[in-house]
């Protein structure tokens, strides 16, 4: 796949002592080529042009946010362009796909106390199926399944809300966000629970349905010595399809995470030298059932990997200092090796998480 992307923006500074902003336009050209005789994603021709504008106004102690994009898609399936033709469409008209959608987004944040900020946005979304969703047809090594598109997809449309609260001073910063979004035909790699009979791999199938996500991400860091920052978050995601009440697959693990960095004096010739140590709990999480990818895994065939995930608790230690026009950087990962498997990782079917990871980097400034 080639792509290439161009894109001019114009900004401009506060009209009328309030408004500020920018206008943009964007283009982007796709050409896509499948040489394979196992055919996951068609050859194909994408061009795209997007106009947009965005714009702040600040009124005292409250501050909007007003944005607009127009994307126009013109998406064309090529047979010259794949190896592998089955099941692809003969016909001229059914192998072009134009699209268009105008997305939007309004937010406002309000001081209410010098370090005390509320915030709350809204704004739509949308999604065009891409050559991969519409006409994938073959098996994914990667994954050790058959996955087939639908021709017969829709446009994804979605409308998000999010509210949060951020408090800011010299010993502690905090901030909570809670968020919902509705999707009105959400396009996702489901599994069906059936098997191909030519090859024994699970089907997962493209398919479309009305979904909501909601969730909320919560961070604090406390800095109670000058040298000294304690920093956490808590990640919170859940979601359901509309027309049965099922959970969605391919959701993240709920986490916790926590650190203590410590900032050494700086001298003549070092600066900006750090030592943290922490911690990440994934808990445990349950396969979505019959849809969720890889669910077979979590059954007595066969016999290894899994769908399910246990609870994990991973420990790190970063360390940095700045050298002259040097930086240098010591990361150990996953200190004590601990066996575990992402709920994520699409590999936890074959493979464990990755174990204790130790790496020296060096950036030189010049």
């Amino acid at each position: 796949r080639n792509s290439w992307t161009v894109r001019s923006v114009l900004h401009h500074d506060r009209i009328a002592a309030a408004f500020a902003g920018q206008i943009g336009v964007e283009y982007t050209n796709e050409a896509q080529f499948s040489r394979g005789a196992e055919r996951l994603s068609p050859g194909g021709q994408i061009d795209g042009l997007g106009v947009f504008l965005f714009e702040d106004v600040e009124l005292g102690n409250l501050t909007l946010n007003l944005g607009g994009r127009y994307d126009w898609r013109a998406q064309e399936l090529r047979r010259d362009r794949t190896f592998n033709l089955t099941g692809l469409p003969t016909d001229p008209a059914a192998q072009r796909r134009d699209y268009g959608h105008f997305t939007w987004g309004v937010g406002a944040s309000y001081a209410i106390a010098d370090p005390l900020v509320f915030a709350a946005n809204i704004r739509s979304g949308y999604r065009a199926p891409d050559l991969f969703d519409l006409y994938t047809r073959g098996v994914h090594g990667g994954v050790a399944a058959v996955q087939i598109g639908d021709p017969d997809l829709t446009v994804e449309k979605a409308l998000t809300m999010d509210a949060s609260l951020r408090y800011r001073s010299d010993f502690l910063d905090a901030n909570i966000t809670g968020y919902n979004t509705d999707f009105d035909g959400f396009i996702g790699l489901l599994g069906t629970g059936t098997t191909d009979t030519a090859t024994g791999l699970p089907i997962f199938q493209i398919s479309q349905r009305d979904a909501r996500l909601w969730g909320f991400d919560g961070e604090v860091t406390v800095r109670p010595l000058p040298r000294v920052e304690l920093h956490g978050t808590v990640e919170f995601v859940r979601g359901r399809f509309s027309d049965n009440d099922g959970v969605m697959p391919s959701l993240p693990s709920d986490t916790i995470m926590g650190d203590v960095t410590y900032t050494l004096p700086g001298t003549s010739w070092l600066q900006s030298a750090y030592i943290s140590v922490g911690v990440r709990h994934a808990f445990a999480k349950q396969s979505a059932g019959v849809v969720e990818p890889f669910n077979q895994f979590d059954g007595p065939m066969p016999g290894f990997g899994t769908a399910s995930t246990d609870a994990y608790t991973l420990s790190h230690i970063h360390a940095g200092a700045q050298f002259g026009p040097v930086a240098l950087r010591l990361e150990a990962d996953n200190v004590f090796d601990v066996r575990y498997r992402d709920f994520l990782d699409t590999y936890k079917t074959i493979t464990l998480g990755a174990g204790r990871d130790i790496r020296l980097s060096a950036i030189v400034r010049f």
